[in-house]
């Protein structure tokens, strides 16, 4: 009999709970309460300048922002409901329910996604809980899917490549750039050369 580890319950736990979340909300409120924080993060701080202009209040700028991100946030949020009350009227309850329910399960892969991403950089996917875990095609699935699009390291191999020291230069090559050298210059400056073996 198959065991099951602690990403098969993980996994497990994030699904049910995302797909119990969309079945009771429903796809509008859910889509709506992630409208939402957006519209509260990005209106609260373009409208915070324009209103205390427009209505000479002396009132802090932060406590105005804060308010102004609750105001957003609820605003959006009770269009949520009353959109989905009014699909319920109307008989389309149990289509915005499943819809909600198939959202749900999209935003559990998410989620999981991200934990077993997480996991493979630290290692996670070499432990036996990992290696043994019904799960594993997904979460190997998920890794695959998501690691492609993940900016590579190419930005520390530069950095390596950038602090190798300049190969030393003949002496014949050395005396010729120091006579472009100006008198002025410090004799400090002149490049070191190494003296070639003879064959």
């Amino acid at each position: 009999m198959a065991v099951l580890t602690g990403w098969d319950y993980f996994v497990i736990a994030v699904l049910l709970i995302s797909v119990v979340l969309g079945v009771v909300r429903g796809l509008v409120r859910t889509v709506f309460a992630l409208a939402g924080w957006v519209v509260a993060f990005v209106g609260a701080p373009l409208a915070t300048g324009p209103l205390l202009a427009a209505t000479g209040w002396t009132l802090h700028p932060l406590f105005v922002l804060v308010l102004l991100f609750f105001l957003l946030l609820l605003a959006v949020r009770l269009l949520g409901v009353a959109i989905a009350r009014a699909l319920a009227r109307v008989g389309l309850g149990p289509v915005d329910r499943t819809l909600g329910a198939a959202l749900g399960v999209v935003r559990a892969l998410i989620v999981v996604a991200i934990a077993a991403l997480v996991g493979h950089h630290l290692g996670a996917d070499r432990e036996p809980a990992w290696q043994h875990a019904l799960s594993r095609p997904l979460l190997d699935a998920l890794v695959g899917w998501v690691e492609p699009y993940l900016p590579s390291r190419g930005g520390a191999t530069q950095t390596v490549d950038a602090r190798r020291p300049a190969p030393a230069l003949s002496c014949a090559t050395a005396r010729r750039g120091a006579a472009s050298i100006p008198m002025s210059a410090d004799p400090g400056e002149a490049p070191s050369c190494v003296e070639s073996s003879a064959s």
